[in-house]
């Protein structure tokens, strides 16, 4: 029995170091990006592994699951460090509701959104892959939202990334994926709250098994907010985890702080394929303070399951003046 299970755990303890050591190269394929996004599962692993070693007395083997471990652990640090932190409510402040959705195109269950729509009211809503919902629901929604787009110049409809927002808002620009000039869909617009702006950014970046394509989006994407003077609240699909080398790179680079990091937004139990014990966080929040204005964390969440393969993502923020 011992030698058994000593059997199936070193193998199973070369595997998983092999992937972390994988998922550290800063080599770009389709094959070797996926493995980036599966560290909870390795350092998991790597626990369960460490426990057996332990009670089976074996100390290289030993070492080498706490290898897998500390090498995964530092990553979750580093991630952890660039999270926001949630701060209480503070009365005098203007609190901001949004909800971040990927409605995926073939979602038929618009009931369920504008129930959870009606019973969270929400000040912004972004919608990415907003293609399947109907113009029915677009109607009554801009009904309650006085600010909503873009519209597709041609067809009328909405496009691909939709944002509402109850809170005055004007569109800056708005670009479909152009895989020539590197940048993913984004629709970028200016929120007014009070006397400030804070410049809202909704993007969605390719699926991850095109390394280069991300690597590409990601660096058109700094490009695009480096400019920027105001507060951003940059959201969105980036099929990127929390612990993925290249989201944390990003964000360190543009100074942002994320919401989420243990958090699930995919898959939703409506997936066409659903993991059980996947669970990731790929649905994220972003903010970047600007030198007069400092954007608070008050909630990060998933919502309901509501016909998407994604989960709905409810966040509250507010603004506060920086002390000179």
């Amino acid at each position: 029995m011992r030698k058994a299970v000593s059997f199936i755990f070193c193998l199973g303890t070369i595997l998983i170091l092999a992937l972390t050591l994988i998922s550290f190269s800063p080599f770009q394929s389709q094959s070797f990006d996926i493995f980036d996004h599966l560290r909870l599962h390795y350092f998991v692993c790597a626990g369960f592994a460490f426990l057996v070693f332990l009670w089976l007395k074996k100390p290289v083997w030993l070492s080498l699951a706490l290898l897998v471990l500390l090498s995964n652990g530092f990553i979750f640090y580093s991630s952890f460090s660039e999270t926001l932190a949630e701060t209480g409510k503070n009365q005098n402040s203007q609190k901001i509701k949004l909800l971040n959705f990927n409605a995926y195109f073939g979602n038929e269950d618009s009931n369920s959104f504008i129930d959870l729509v009606r019973k969270e009211k929400p000040d912004v809503i972004i919608l990415e892959e907003f293609l399947g919902i109907s113009e029915d629901v677009v109607n009554l929604l801009k009904s309650d939202y006085q600010y909503s787009g873009p519209f597709d110049e041609t067809t009328k409809r909405p496009n691909y990334i939709y944002i509402f927002s109850k809170l005055p808002f004007e569109l800056k620009s708005f670009k479909h994926w152009n895989r020539g000039n590197n940048n993913p869909p984004m629709a970028h617009g200016v929120l007014t709250v009070g006397d400030t702006k804070i410049e809202l950014i909704a993007v969605h970046l390719h699926w991850p098994y095109n390394a280069q394509l991300k690597t590409n989006a990601l660096g058109w994407l700094s490009n695009y907010l480096t400019p920027l003077k105001n507060p951003i609240l940059l959201v969105g699909d980036f099929n990127l985890t929390p612990w993925s080398d290249a989201l944390l790179k990003f964000s360190q680079e543009n100074k942002l702080k994320k919401f989420g990091l243990f958090e699930r937004s995919w898959p939703s139990k409506n997936a066409d394929i659903y993991f059980p014990f996947a669970h990731l966080l790929i649905d994220h929040v972003f903010i970047r303070d600007s030198d007069l204005w400092k954007i608070k964390k008050h909630r990060f969440e998933a919502g309901p399951s509501i016909g998407s393969d994604h989960l709905p993502m409810l966040s509250e923020i507010s603004l506060e003046k920086k002390r000179k």
